[in-house]
């Protein structure tokens, strides 16, 4: 089974809703997985390697989607 999506021609509004659910999915698991942590850091709680790491990695994640996203705009020519 191939994945091949080059292919692929989105309309513009195709375009939109597929990088929006992407954008959305990206701050989701943000929200899901660093948001703890995140919280922890503001309230000034007990912070060490890990908690920083966690979020450093879930902020590369979510600008990953972001990048996604904007690729799946351009695809569609909007």
């Amino acid at each position: 089974m191939s994945f091949d999506l080059s292919g692929w021609k989105p309309g513009c509004e195709q375009a939109k809703h597929l990088a929006g659910s992407f954008r959305i999915a990206g701050i989701a698991f943000f929200a899901a997985v660093a948001g703890p942590d995140v919280h922890a850091i503001l309230s000034d709680k007990g912070v060490d390697l890990v908690i920083n790491l966690t979020v450093g990695l879930c902020l590369l994640e979510w600008a990953g989607f972001e990048v996604i996203g904007y690729m799946i705009l351009g695809k569609g020519g909007c």
